[in-house]
Parts: C-alpha cells; structure tokens; sequence
C-alpha cells in the first residue's frame, strides 16, 4: 500500500479560522462553477465557487451530487501517517486479512475458537498479531489437533538486514514472507511434526451492529431518509451498489454536506478500509475519525 500523503488539495491555502467556511450562498455576489489549470498533471481541474465581496470560496467536487450516476472515488479525506503506522507499517503484511495488529491473546483465542470443530478438520486455521509479552514481536496463533497454540515470530532491529523467524534455522526477509512460506511448505517443532497454515482468520465486522450502517439500504432510500433531516453531517454506511454479493469489498458513505446529498465511496482491500488516500483498519474506525475531523470542506483562497 502506498504511503499516505499529507498534501492539501490544489491551491488551498491554510487558513487558521475555520468559521467562515459556513456560508449563506444567498449573500455572495456569483457561484458556479471554477476551472483551474493544474500545471504538474497539465489538465484543468473542476471547482465549486462562491464569491464575496471580502472572499473567493472554493471547494473540489470530492463528493457527488445527489443527481450523479456514479459514486466518488477520489474524495478529500486524508490521514496522517503517523496515527495509523508504526515503524514497520509499510511492509506487505499490513493489509493482509490474517493480520490482526494489535488484538489480544484472548480475542485472538475467542476468534479461533469459532474454528474449532472437534476433529482436526480446522487444523492450520491462523492469524498473526503483535505480541503481548514480547514487545516488538509479533505471534502466530493457530489450532493444531483441536487445541489453539501461540508461537512466537521474532525479528531483527537491524535495518540493513531485517529477518523474521520462527525458529533460527530458517529465515525470512519479511513476516509476509514467512507466513506465505509456511502456506505451502510444514511448520515443524516439539509440539507436532508438521503443520500448514491453510485458513486465515478474518478480522469481525464490527461495523454490523452499529447503528450508522444499513446492510440492505439502497442508494435511492439512502437519499430520501437523509432529506428528511435538517442537519448538514447526518450521515450512513450502506454496500455500494456496484457491489454483486456479500463479498464485494465496496461501501458507500451517504451524507449531508451543504444542504445536499454526496456519496463517498469505501473500498475493503484485504483488512483495510480506503476512502481517498486515507487507510483504516476497520469501517467502525473510518466512521470514529471522520466523526472528528472533516469529511469533506470548503477550501478558502484570501
């Protein structure tokens, strides 16, 4: 996954007091629409304008229109790096569904134990986390023969020559690496004389149960509720429309924003959730951030 950007949109200067980004429309002298040159991409790029006689307001079409076909894919949101990664976020495990991060021993032994079936049939069933006692590591939990286990996953510091293992005698550059390994080559040890690691534990929806997200809302209900509310930020969760089954990894995000109606589309890709550059581990974590920073804004060229 790339790495998040941290650029304002084009020609949105900073501006320290957010309080005239409320505005009566009705007040300004002309609004429509504003073309901008973007001289790095050599394209003219699409605006929405308000002019005052003090300010010319402007804002990036990031969200659409109620009356628009298609959902957006490129909206404002941003995120800064440094709340969702640590030192070593940027490896190819990140995004990986048998990645948990930080969950504990005990909610990985409650995922696991939903796998467990009575017989060996779940043997090899995994996920991957940091580790509890070890900070810095991470650790493999899996069932082998009925029985959830933890092992340890260790690795260097050295920055020159990263490797990660489950036992010294065999090394790997990265923990995708070792887990992509063992998939399809026996994890051996004193407790058993090989194992695979077949099935990979998803992390819950936790999103499902919360009241925002409306699993069989379509986009057309999705607006006529929303009109019925006054208040601009009154938003919901639904599966995108362009989503087929269950499985599709696409939501949509519908809300109100200047006494209209916009849709923001929401991809899953593995574990993460994506709304423009920005990356979340879960959709309920998506929703808590952007419940305290902004959706979507009006940028102010003074």
């Amino acid at each position: 996954h790339k790495k998040l950007s941290n650029d304002r949109p084009l020609n949105s200067p900073k501006t320290e007091d957010n309080s005239d980004l409320d505005l009566d429309i009705s007040n300004s002298i002309k609004n429509g629409i504003l073309y901008i040159e973007d001289i790095t991409e050599k394209k003219w790029k699409t605006y929405y304008f308000v002019l005052t006689q003090e300010k010319l307001y402007y804002v990036e079409p990031n969200a659409e229109e109620e009356d628009d076909d298609e959902e957006e894919e490129n909206i404002y949101g941003t995120r800064d790096s440094a709340e969702l990664y640590e030192n070593n976020a940027y490896e190819m495990h990140f995004g990986e569904t048998w990645f948990h991060g930080k969950v504990k021993r005990a909610e990985a032994e409650l995922l696991l134990n939903r796998y467990l079936c009575g017989d060996n049939s779940s043997d090899g069933t995994f996920l991957v986390r940091n580790s509890e006692s070890n900070s810095g590591e991470f650790s493999l939990s899996f069932i082998y023969q009925n029985h959830i286990h933890h092992s340890i996953i260790y690795h260097t510091n050295d920055t020159q020559n990263k490797t990660y293992n489950l036992n010294k005698y065999k090394t790997f550059p990265s923990l995708y690496e070792l887990i992509a390994y063992y998939q399809k080559h026996p994890l051996r040890s004193q407790k058993f004389q090989e194992l695979y690691l077949k099935t990979p534990v998803p992390q819950p929806n936790s999103h499902e149960d919360k009241e925002w997200f409306y699993k069989n809302m379509t986009r057309s209900q999705a607006e006529d509720l929303l009109r019925r509310l006054r208040n601009n930020g009154a938003f919901l969760v639904r599966p995108s429309e362009r989503s087929h089954s269950e499985d599709d990894n696409l939501f949509s995000i519908s809300f109100r924003a200047e006494n209209k109606i916009k849709h923001c589309r929401i991809k899953r890709e593995g574990r993460l959730y994506l709304i423009g550059s920005a990356e979340f581990e879960s959709l309920t974590e998506l929703i808590e951030y952007y419940e305290k920073n902004p959706l979507y804004r009006l940028s102010i060229e003074i």
